[in-house]
């Protein structure tokens, strides 16, 4: 209450003098000493801050803002942007343990072009560094390995059915093989991608090509004005400079996804393949090589079922189409095709594919097919490809005894499942494209079922995947194409940096595991001198804990865990806490054995009595495996 030193003095605060009928207090006469005080003070004020430590905290944050948007490491030269801290917990920036990151459009650009392609048991396409080490080749197998595998240009493949001795001009005038043509149509028509209209004008465009562009007024009146004509000699008249998307001249490729832009984009600048626009009326391509569906007799086997697609493409492959009767067309005119799209079986994470029901132009017969292209997870199985069985179920002395058909689609399915792996390796991202000629009967009675569930208001999305499942069957693999993503800039150095900072870096990717382990080494993620434990697939559960303890052992023994020898035991603890650590651990173990042997008795003699026979031989079984 108060000190005071006359016990006689009343309360200061009602001392209403003589009418006071207040009793003076119980006056304390000493003071609490120093270590009293500081106690209670510590108490009462602990969970209070002063105001001047708000603004010294605030202050400091600011300041640690401007450093970093001052850092003239952390500045982007090339697009005079500095580093900007858009929150004020910078602060917390040194207690990152983990960062967890995506790979696509995060390590990597999103910006795909299209590298490498395998058609007829072929590669097309130079060869991508490895940043994974490699193992040592003795010389003589790596002059096989070169000889076995020459490196081939992308253009190659116009020429593809051709004699080796073939030049790039002639790659016009010479025809393709089946495998090759559908693989390159494939390409150009199985897509969503959408031809808009450029609103940015060509630097380098003349006033009369800007105003034929202006005059235009839809991708339809536009392809009136690409008039066919006949494609020069690059010795006679330079060619003109693709665009990088390869676009008609005034457009734009919209696309979903970059993989199908670089698809598009590769058809049209390597192959000459260049999709115009799409309307109502089908998609519109422009294209210089002649086809084989050009042939009559091609035409009429392929709709009444007796020329299949693995025929027609053993025969190409084997250059034995004019053996057969078949005649090509081989003028090199620039011709504009139209070919209606009937259906479009849209991509899903189930089936990891999209495929295009269309109709081949008149002039190309009016042939309705199926144009596929997905995963190889998803293309590469039983009833999906056409003859994947012939890999596993016969040997190469079984092919040998087999036509010349046979053995045609078995080096093809054994060339693109080698050349996969070696995509892969490379860091490339893979697809594998097919597809399945269809007779009208067919077409009729599978379009009857897509409407259906198209215009299904119940479980429409089910009704659609298994139409779509229904009719990707027994597709003929034309080939298989490699897309690389190439890596942001400084990708690989600030991963190293986050790696000598302690923080440790896990990525999330959809590839292969042949890819993932290639761009983990390109981004430094991996490095040679890590140990890389590959988890395959399998019995998961029983594998991966296998795997665990056998990477468990493995660091034991090279030292990284001392803590885990025996040894460790003898030299730092001695042999009295040895033993007890070993008596611990006998009890644990007899302890373990007691608590088994109750529940068993418990169960059988108590519990049964309540228990349903099933309920009680799910808990007999839970205690076997215990």
């Amino acid at each position: 209450a108060g000190i005071s030193t006359d016990p006689s003095v009343p309360w200061p605060y009602f001392n209403l003098g003589e009418a006071s009928s207040f009793v003076p207090p119980d006056w304390k006469t000493s003071t609490p000493n120093y270590l009293q005080n500081t106690f209670m003070f510590v108490t009462m004020l602990s969970n209070f801050v002063p105001l001047s430590l708000y603004v010294t905290v605030e202050l400091v944050t600011i300041i640690m803002m401007l450093f970093i948007g001052s850092d003239l490491d952390m500045y982007h030269a090339e697009t005079d942007t500095p580093a900007s801290a858009r929150s004020t917990i910078v602060t917390d920036l040194g207690l990152v343990e983990y960062i967890f990151s995506d790979k696509t459009g995060t390590l990597t650009c999103n910006v795909m072009e299209f590298k490498r392609c395998s058609v007829d048991g072929k590669i097309f396409g130079m060869s991508v560094s490895k940043a994974a080490p490699q193992p040592t080749i003795d010389e003589n197998e790596e002059i096989e390995d070169a000889e076995f595998e020459s490196a081939r240009p992308l253009k190659r493949l116009l020429a593809a059915g051709a004699p080796v001795d073939s030049t790039e001009d002639q790659y016009a005038s010479e025809k393709l093989t089946f495998n090759a043509e559908m693989f390159l149509r494939v390409m150009s028509i199985c897509h969503t991608v959408v031809v808009e209209k450029d609103q940015v004008p060509d630097d380098n465009q003349s006033p009369d090509e800007s105003n034929e562009i202006q005059k235009t007024e839809s991708n339809v009146s536009a392809l009136s004005m690409l008039t066919p004509i006949k494609r020069a000699k690059p010795k006679n008249k330079p060619r003109k400079k693709e665009k990088k998307d390869g676009s008609p001249e005034g457009f734009l490729y919209q696309a979903e996804s970059p993989d199908e832009g670089a698809l598009v984009a590769a058809a049209s600048n390597e192959f000459g393949f260049q999709l115009l626009g799409r309307d109502s009326s089908g998609v519109h391509i422009l294209c210089s090589c002649p086809s084989l569906l050009e042939d009559e007799n091609v035409i009429e086997g392929m709709k009444n079922g007796t020329l299949t697609a693995k025929e027609l493409a053993g025969k190409t492959a084997t250059n034995g189409i004019e053996e057969n009767g078949f005649t090509v067309d081989e003028s090199c005119f620039p011709r504009k095709e139209t070919w209606t799209i009937l259906a479009v079986n849209k991509f899903d994470s189930d089936r990891k594919r999209m495929s295009v029901l269309v109709r081949s132009p008149p002039e190309l017969g009016s042939v309705p097919m199926l144009l596929c292209k997905g995963a190889d997870s998803a293309m590469m199985l039983d009833g999906v490809c056409e003859g994947i069985n012939m890999l596993e179920g016969l040997g190469t002395s079984d092919v040998e005894s087999e036509s010349e058909v046979q053995k045609a689609e078995f080096s093809s399915l054994l060339g693109i499942q080698a050349h996969l792996g070696e995509f892969a390796s490379e860091g490339l991202r893979t697809l594998v494209l097919g597809v399945k000629i269809m007779t009208e009967e067919e077409t009729e009675e599978w379009l009857a079922k897509f409407k259906e569930a198209a215009t299904s208001i119940e479980n429409r999305v089910k009704k659609l995947t298994d139409v779509a499942y229904e009719v990707e069957t027994g597709l003929h693999i034309v080939g298989a194409t490699a897309i690389e993503d190439k890596l942001q800039d400084g990708v690989p150095e600030t991963i190293s940096k986050l790696g000598k900072a302690g923080i440790k870096l896990w990525v999330l990717t959809g590839d292969k595991r042949e890819t993932a382990i290639e761009i983990g080494y390109s981004t430094k993620v991996l490095t040679p001198k890590m140990h890389l434990t590959e988890v395959v697939d399998g019995p998961a559960q029983q594998q991966v804990k296998t795997l665990i303890a056998m990477e468990l052992m493995r660091h034991i023994k090279i030292g990284n865990l001392p803590s885990y020898q025996s040894s460790a035991l003898d030299q730092s603890e001695g042999s009295t806490l040895k033993s007890i650590l070993r008596c611990c651990s006998v009890l644990g173990i007899w302890s373990r054995r007691f608590s088994l042997l109750w529940n068993r008795f418990y169960l059988t003699q108590v519990k049964k009595m309540w228990l349903s026979k099933e309920n009680y031989r799910f808990e007999m079984e839970d205690l076997d495996e215990q």
